[in-house]
């Protein structure tokens, strides 16, 4: 289903790798998600032993990167610029005029 929103409205920008990272660090949660549910899934503790795993397996920023066509390590940049960047830095970012790799090495303008 998130691929499909992806696919349906990411031909209508003209985005740059920096702010495809980004879509793909918000998208990202989704499949943290997945993740957790089959690791859920899969506990040995249960009745009937394993399950099939929910969903694919892999490393969720991989997925977004692959979804927004961008990189993972620039997908876990943008993750780290949302999570603790000042809201002037995301959304310089976001708007094109500031690099995920630059907002990264401002460490100054981050919440931590």
């Amino acid at each position: 289903m998130v691929s499909f929103i992806v696919s349906m409205n990411f031909h209508r920008r003209s985005l740059d790798e920096s702010q495809r990272a980004m879509v793909g660090a918000k998208i990202k949660h989704i499949f943290e998600d997945d993740a957790r549910k089959r690791r859920t899934e899969n506990l040995p503790n249960k009745p009937n032993g394993p399950k099939e795993p929910f969903g694919e397996q892999g490393e969720s920023a991989e997925k977004a990167a692959k979804m927004v066509n961008s990189s993972r390590t620039s997908v876990k940049r943008a993750s780290k610029v949302l999570k603790s960047g000042i809201p002037e830095l995301v959304q310089a970012v976001e708007s094109g005029k500031l690099t995920v790799t630059r907002a990264n090495e401002m460490k100054v303008i981050f919440n931590d």
